[in-house]
């Protein structure tokens, strides 16, 4: 995945927000990208160009080359709200995304019967989404994202909306998946904790208009737990993010 130069504006009357000034970056295929900052800073508005939702005033988005310029059937999105339709069941909903490709391949029922048990979910299956807690609602997303089995996947702020038990939980799920699975996965958060725990590496963005601080390099072993987070080594890794951030 190649990032280069996307720059993005807002108008609003006569008034003009730049969200997006010069962005350039790489990931490479298997790895764990964040895009960290705070709120405001075009992270979201960079994730949905990248997945081809929403077009760059000026600067491309590629995938192996390709450019991208609409929605692609390599990827997949996860956002902050679980947007699973209220009418089907946990079942219905992660077979949509096959139904809307008329993919149906051999194995794609045994594939989801894995990911259901896999993220806890199995026995839920006949299940409404208003009878699922909201960390069940995004188990539910995640096996719908990689349903159809794609080689990226995008998040927008997956957990923001959890209590720290349950968000701590689903980051430790999220990892066993990335490891298992080995796709291209780049989340948008504005926790520097959740991002060092989950990340290869770290692109830090500035407050807004939204450029390129820096990126950071994560050399911690895997599979990582909540207790490295309380290393003095990752405590200082994070106060220099915090500083670069703040900056």
């Amino acid at each position: 995945m190649q990032v280069q130069a996307a720059s993005k504006a807002y108008h609003f009357g006569r008034d003009r927000v730049r969200a997006l000034d010069s962005v350039s970056f790489s990931v490479r295929e298997g790895e764990f990208v964040s895009l960290l900052g705070p709120s405001g800073c075009g992270k979201s508005t960079l994730l949905w160009a990248i997945a081809g939702l929403k077009a760059l005033d000026s600067g491309t988005v590629s995938l192996d080359g390709d450019p991208i310029l609409k929605p692609h059937p390599a990827i997949a999105c996860i956002f902050q709200e679980p947007t699973l339709l209220p009418w089907r069941t946990v079942a219905e909903n992660i077979a949509f995304p096959l139904e809307l490709r008329r993919d149906q391949r051999d194995g794609s029922k045994e594939r989801i019967a894995r990911l259901i048990k896999r993220v806890g979910l199995e026995g839920f299956e006949r299940h409404f989404p208003k009878a699922l807690s909201g960390g069940m609602q995004q188990r539910a997303s995640i096996v719908r994202a990689l349903a159809a089995e794609p080689s990226v996947l995008l998040m927008d702020e997956p957990f923001s909306a959890l209590d720290p038990f349950t968000r701590e939980d689903m980051n430790l799920l999220l990892q066993d998946i990335w490891i298992e699975t080995g796709k291209t996965m780049i989340l948008v958060t504005h926790n520097i904790e959740e991002a060092v725990l989950l990340s290869d590496r770290i692109v830090v963005m500035t407050p807004r208009p939204g450029r390129v601080r820096k990126v950071v390099e994560i050399n911690l072993p895997r599979p990582r737990t909540a207790e490295v987070l309380t290393t003095p080594e990752v405590f200082t890794l994070i106060a220099g993010i915090r500083r670069a951030i703040a900056y």
